[in-house]
Protein backbone atom coordinates (compact mmCIF):
# COMPACT_ATOMS: atom_id res chain seq x y z
CA UNK A 1 0.00 0.00 0.00
CA UNK A 2 1.80 2.86 -0.76
CA UNK A 3 1.60 5.70 2.06
CA UNK A 4 -1.37 8.07 1.25
CA UNK A 5 -3.83 7.07 3.26
CA UNK A 6 -5.17 8.20 6.23
CA UNK A 7 -6.77 5.29 8.41
CA UNK A 8 -9.43 6.03 10.93
CA UNK A 9 -11.27 3.93 13.53
CA UNK A 10 -13.80 5.20 14.85
CA UNK A 11 -16.94 4.15 17.56
CA UNK A 12 -20.20 3.73 16.56
CA UNK A 13 -21.64 5.80 19.57
CA UNK A 14 -19.85 8.82 18.38
CA UNK A 15 -21.89 8.30 15.41
CA UNK A 16 -25.12 7.30 16.85
CA UNK A 17 -24.47 9.19 19.89
CA UNK A 18 -26.50 7.75 22.63
CA UNK A 19 -28.85 9.96 25.22
CA UNK A 20 -29.08 7.97 28.40
CA UNK A 21 -31.41 10.71 30.15
CA UNK A 22 -34.63 9.94 28.31
CA UNK A 23 -34.25 6.08 28.93
CA UNK A 24 -34.15 6.74 32.98
CA UNK A 25 -36.76 9.55 32.43
CA UNK A 26 -39.17 6.56 30.42
CA UNK A 27 -38.55 3.68 33.46
CA UNK A 28 -39.43 6.55 36.03
CA UNK A 29 -42.25 7.07 34.09
CA UNK A 30 -43.98 3.53 33.63
CA UNK A 31 -43.01 3.02 37.08
CA UNK A 32 -45.17 6.01 38.56
CA UNK A 33 -47.64 4.59 35.94
CA UNK A 34 -47.68 0.99 37.72
CA UNK A 35 -47.44 2.15 41.19
CA UNK A 36 -51.00 4.27 40.42
CA UNK A 37 -48.59 6.79 42.21
CA UNK A 38 -49.11 10.23 40.74
CA UNK A 39 -47.44 11.99 44.04
CA UNK A 40 -44.66 9.76 43.80
CA UNK A 41 -41.57 11.73 43.44
CA UNK A 42 -39.39 10.84 40.34
CA UNK A 43 -36.03 11.68 41.91
CA UNK A 44 -36.36 9.06 44.51
CA UNK A 45 -36.70 6.54 42.10
CA UNK A 46 -33.08 7.66 40.40
CA UNK A 47 -30.72 6.06 43.12
CA UNK A 48 -33.08 2.18 43.26
CA UNK A 49 -32.56 2.88 38.73
CA UNK A 50 -28.82 3.36 39.21
CA UNK A 51 -28.34 0.21 41.16
CA UNK A 52 -30.08 -1.69 39.12
CA UNK A 53 -27.83 -0.87 36.22
CA UNK A 54 -24.73 -1.38 38.79
CA UNK A 55 -26.20 -4.85 39.70
CA UNK A 56 -26.42 -5.73 36.32
CA UNK A 57 -23.13 -4.34 34.83
CA UNK A 58 -22.04 -8.13 34.21
CA UNK A 59 -25.14 -9.11 32.13
CA UNK A 60 -24.63 -5.73 30.38
CA UNK A 61 -21.36 -6.47 29.05
CA UNK A 62 -22.27 -10.37 28.98
CA UNK A 63 -25.28 -8.72 26.04
CA UNK A 64 -22.43 -7.04 24.59
CA UNK A 65 -19.68 -9.72 24.02
CA UNK A 66 -22.80 -12.03 22.53
CA UNK A 67 -22.34 -14.44 25.86
CA UNK A 68 -26.52 -13.93 26.95
CA UNK A 69 -29.03 -13.40 23.87
CA UNK A 70 -31.21 -10.65 23.67
CA UNK A 71 -34.33 -12.93 25.28
CA UNK A 72 -31.75 -13.94 28.80
CA UNK A 73 -30.80 -10.80 28.73
CA UNK A 74 -34.20 -9.23 28.89
CA UNK A 75 -35.39 -11.73 31.11
CA UNK A 76 -32.58 -11.03 33.77
CA UNK A 77 -33.31 -7.56 33.09
CA UNK A 78 -36.69 -7.79 33.74
CA UNK A 79 -36.42 -9.87 36.81
CA UNK A 80 -34.27 -7.28 38.60
CA UNK A 81 -37.21 -4.35 37.93
CA UNK A 82 -39.38 -6.85 39.01
CA UNK A 83 -37.50 -7.19 42.55
CA UNK A 84 -36.42 -3.76 42.99
CA UNK A 85 -39.79 -1.70 42.59
CA UNK A 86 -42.46 -4.28 42.68
CA UNK A 87 -43.54 -3.67 39.41
CA UNK A 88 -43.53 -6.01 35.87
CA UNK A 89 -42.62 -4.94 32.71
CA UNK A 90 -43.53 -6.62 29.64
CA UNK A 91 -40.84 -6.62 26.99
CA UNK A 92 -42.31 -4.23 24.71
CA UNK A 93 -42.17 -1.81 27.05
CA UNK A 94 -38.83 -2.66 28.20
CA UNK A 95 -38.00 -2.03 24.38
CA UNK A 96 -39.57 1.15 24.36
CA UNK A 97 -37.98 2.66 26.79
CA UNK A 98 -34.16 1.50 25.66
CA UNK A 99 -35.08 2.66 22.35
CA UNK A 100 -35.63 6.41 23.52
CA UNK A 101 -31.77 6.97 23.95
CA UNK A 102 -31.45 6.43 19.84
CA UNK A 103 -34.52 8.25 19.54
CA UNK A 104 -34.11 11.62 20.65
CA UNK A 105 -30.87 11.65 18.86
CA UNK A 106 -32.00 11.14 15.47
CA UNK A 107 -31.00 14.05 13.96
CA UNK A 108 -27.63 14.38 14.71
CA UNK A 109 -27.12 10.83 14.12
CA UNK A 110 -28.45 10.41 10.50
CA UNK A 111 -26.08 13.82 10.05
CA UNK A 112 -22.73 11.93 11.91
CA UNK A 113 -23.69 8.95 9.21
CA UNK A 114 -24.23 10.87 6.13
CA UNK A 115 -20.84 13.12 6.75
CA UNK A 116 -19.16 9.37 7.24
CA UNK A 117 -20.51 8.15 4.08
CA UNK A 118 -19.11 11.22 2.26
CA UNK A 119 -15.69 11.26 3.79
CA UNK A 120 -15.21 7.73 3.34
CA UNK A 121 -15.54 8.08 -0.79
CA UNK A 122 -12.66 10.97 -0.76
CA UNK A 123 -9.29 9.50 -1.88
CA UNK A 124 -6.71 8.70 1.15
CA UNK A 125 -9.46 8.69 3.77
CA UNK A 126 -10.43 4.69 5.08
CA UNK A 127 -13.10 4.26 7.93
CA UNK A 128 -13.73 1.16 9.71
CA UNK A 129 -16.58 1.58 12.36
CA UNK A 130 -16.16 -0.90 15.76
CA UNK A 131 -19.11 -1.41 18.32
CA UNK A 132 -18.98 -2.29 21.43
CA UNK A 133 -22.82 -2.62 21.59
CA UNK A 134 -25.63 -4.85 21.85
CA UNK A 135 -28.17 -6.26 19.88
CA UNK A 136 -30.82 -4.19 20.79
CA UNK A 137 -28.63 -0.83 19.55
CA UNK A 138 -27.77 -1.96 16.60
CA UNK A 139 -31.38 -3.04 15.61
CA UNK A 140 -32.94 0.02 16.01
CA UNK A 141 -29.60 1.98 13.84
CA UNK A 142 -30.92 -0.58 11.04
CA UNK A 143 -34.42 0.45 11.23
CA UNK A 144 -33.42 4.28 11.34
CA UNK A 145 -31.26 4.19 8.56
CA UNK A 146 -33.67 1.60 5.92
CA UNK A 147 -36.36 4.31 6.96
CA UNK A 148 -33.87 6.96 5.76
CA UNK A 149 -32.91 4.96 2.76
CA UNK A 150 -29.50 5.67 3.90
CA UNK A 151 -26.82 2.31 2.23
CA UNK A 152 -26.36 -0.44 4.41
CA UNK A 153 -25.32 -4.05 4.77
CA UNK A 154 -26.52 -6.44 7.27
CA UNK A 155 -27.47 -9.62 7.89
CA UNK A 156 -30.29 -10.75 9.94
CA UNK A 157 -30.51 -14.72 11.50
CA UNK A 158 -34.36 -15.49 12.93
CA UNK A 159 -33.13 -18.22 14.75
CA UNK A 160 -31.68 -16.02 17.10
CA UNK A 161 -33.21 -12.98 16.29
CA UNK A 162 -29.59 -11.41 15.76
CA UNK A 163 -28.91 -8.65 13.25
CA UNK A 164 -25.38 -8.14 12.06
CA UNK A 165 -24.62 -4.73 10.49
CA UNK A 166 -21.90 -5.08 8.40
CA UNK A 167 -21.52 -1.64 6.45
CA UNK A 168 -22.90 1.83 6.27
CA UNK A 169 -22.02 3.47 2.71
CA UNK A 170 -18.63 1.50 2.12
CA UNK A 171 -17.85 1.55 5.63
CA UNK A 172 -16.80 -1.36 7.30
CA UNK A 173 -18.53 -2.27 10.77
CA UNK A 174 -17.54 -4.60 13.04
CA UNK A 175 -19.97 -5.65 15.97
CA UNK A 176 -18.47 -6.86 19.33
CA UNK A 177 -21.47 -9.36 20.02
CA UNK A 178 -20.99 -10.92 17.01
CA UNK A 179 -17.32 -11.40 17.39
CA UNK A 180 -17.89 -12.75 21.01
CA UNK A 181 -15.56 -10.15 22.19
CA UNK A 182 -14.80 -7.05 24.08
CA UNK A 183 -14.55 -3.57 23.48
CA UNK A 184 -10.75 -3.38 24.01
CA UNK A 185 -10.48 -7.00 22.67
CA UNK A 186 -12.28 -6.15 19.47
CA UNK A 187 -10.60 -2.77 19.05
CA UNK A 188 -7.27 -4.82 19.72
CA UNK A 189 -8.34 -7.53 16.91
CA UNK A 190 -9.07 -4.84 14.26
CA UNK A 191 -5.82 -2.72 14.71
CA UNK A 192 -4.09 -5.86 14.32
CA UNK A 193 -5.53 -7.03 10.92
CA UNK A 194 -5.27 -3.53 9.73
CA UNK A 195 -1.71 -2.57 10.52
CA UNK A 196 1.38 -4.61 11.33
CA UNK A 197 2.71 -1.97 14.06
CA UNK A 198 6.12 -2.99 13.08
CA UNK A 199 5.34 -1.33 9.44
CA UNK A 200 3.63 1.35 10.59
CA UNK A 201 4.56 4.21 8.56
CA UNK A 202 4.92 2.53 5.49
CA UNK A 203 1.20 1.43 5.03
CA UNK A 204 -0.63 4.84 6.16
CA UNK A 205 0.55 8.52 6.51
CA UNK A 206 -1.88 9.08 9.56
CA UNK A 207 -3.85 6.78 11.95
CA UNK A 208 -6.00 7.56 14.86
CA UNK A 209 -8.67 6.24 16.38
CA UNK A 210 -11.33 8.51 17.33
CA UNK A 211 -13.69 8.34 20.71
CA UNK A 212 -15.78 10.78 22.46
CA UNK A 213 -15.68 12.79 25.52
CA UNK A 214 -18.00 10.67 28.49
CA UNK A 215 -20.92 13.15 29.90
CA UNK A 216 -23.55 11.00 30.69
CA UNK A 217 -25.32 12.29 33.75
CA UNK A 218 -26.33 8.65 35.70
CA UNK A 219 -23.77 7.56 37.64
CA UNK A 220 -23.48 4.15 36.99
CA UNK A 221 -23.74 4.37 33.37
CA UNK A 222 -20.93 7.08 33.39
CA UNK A 223 -18.64 4.72 35.56
CA UNK A 224 -19.48 1.73 32.89
CA UNK A 225 -18.45 4.01 29.88
CA UNK A 226 -15.38 5.55 31.26
CA UNK A 227 -13.98 1.90 32.26
CA UNK A 228 -14.65 0.91 28.35
CA UNK A 229 -12.89 4.23 26.46
CA UNK A 230 -10.31 3.98 29.17
CA UNK A 231 -9.52 0.35 28.08
CA UNK A 232 -9.80 0.98 23.83
CA UNK A 233 -7.51 4.69 24.42
CA UNK A 234 -4.84 2.32 26.52
CA UNK A 235 -4.88 -0.64 23.13
CA UNK A 236 -5.06 2.50 20.90
CA UNK A 237 -1.79 4.06 22.24
CA UNK A 238 0.40 0.55 22.79
CA UNK A 239 -0.15 0.62 18.74
CA UNK A 240 0.87 4.05 18.54
CA UNK A 241 -2.07 5.09 17.29
CA UNK A 242 -3.45 8.62 18.06
CA UNK A 243 -6.23 9.33 20.29
CA UNK A 244 -8.43 11.78 18.76
CA UNK A 245 -11.30 12.74 21.82
CA UNK A 246 -14.30 14.38 19.21
CA UNK A 247 -15.75 17.27 21.46
CA UNK A 248 -18.85 18.25 19.48
CA UNK A 249 -19.11 21.17 21.48
CA UNK A 250 -16.25 22.60 19.44
CA UNK A 251 -17.47 24.87 17.05
CA UNK A 252 -14.66 23.79 14.77
CA UNK A 253 -15.02 20.18 15.56
CA UNK A 254 -18.90 19.71 15.93
CA UNK A 255 -19.31 18.21 12.53
CA UNK A 256 -17.74 14.68 11.93
CA UNK A 257 -16.56 16.78 8.29
CA UNK A 258 -14.59 19.76 10.28
CA UNK A 259 -12.83 16.99 12.90
CA UNK A 260 -11.72 14.85 9.96
CA UNK A 261 -10.52 17.99 8.52
CA UNK A 262 -8.91 19.67 11.69
CA UNK A 263 -6.68 16.53 11.84
CA UNK A 264 -5.80 16.29 8.39
CA UNK A 265 -4.58 20.00 8.65
CA UNK A 266 -3.17 20.29 11.69
CA UNK A 267 -0.94 17.09 10.45
CA UNK A 268 -0.26 19.43 7.21
CA UNK A 269 1.51 21.50 9.42
CA UNK A 270 4.00 19.45 11.60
Amino acid sequence: MSKQQNLFIISLGEIFTPNYQPVVMEFIGLIKNKKNNPNLDPLTLIPAITQVIKKSDDAIQAFKQGILSENEFNVYMLDQIQKTFDVEFTIEEFNQAWNKKEKSEQVNNLNYAKELIDLAKKEGNKFIIISYTNNKDIRDVIELLKKENIKIEYDYNPESDTYNLRKIGNVNVRLSYIEKIDGKGLLKKVIKEEIDTGKFSDQYSYTAYITGTNKIENEALREQLERDMSANKNVAHDAKIHVIEWDKKEEKTKTLTGLVENIISTQRTR
